[in-house]
């Protein structure tokens, strides 16, 4: 019945590995005054899932590598966007650098 195969999802990350993929280093749940996101565009494989979670932050070039749009500066109200976009990141193409 098991097939060996381990499918990731953000439910099965740990707080330590998703608090590890975000700079600086600090417990989730706490609230910062500023969040910059960066793509490392060398790492991503265009699966899509970030600008399908988060259309406000990215979107898809013509080859559907993906890029932030705008400003890299993200607005409070799309912080959990954000968030959910690097959780979901199979190639942890996405930094999320948060400052207090």
């Amino acid at each position: 019945m098991a097939t060996g195969w381990k499918y990731r999802t953000a439910e099965a990350e740990t707080a330590e590995a998703i608090d590890r993929r975000c700079e600086p280093r600090r417990p989730l749940g706490l609230r910062f005054a500023l969040m910059r996101i960066r793509v490392e565009t060398e790492l991503c494989q265009g699966h899509g899932r970030c600008y399908m979670l988060a259309p406000d932050l990215f979107y898809a070039d013509d080859d559907g590598y993906c890029h932030p749009t705008g400003e890299r500066t993200v607005p409070a109200e799309l912080a959990d966007q954000a968030r959910r976009a690097l959780m979901n990141c199979p190639e942890d193409a996405i930094i999320l650098t948060e400052e207090t």
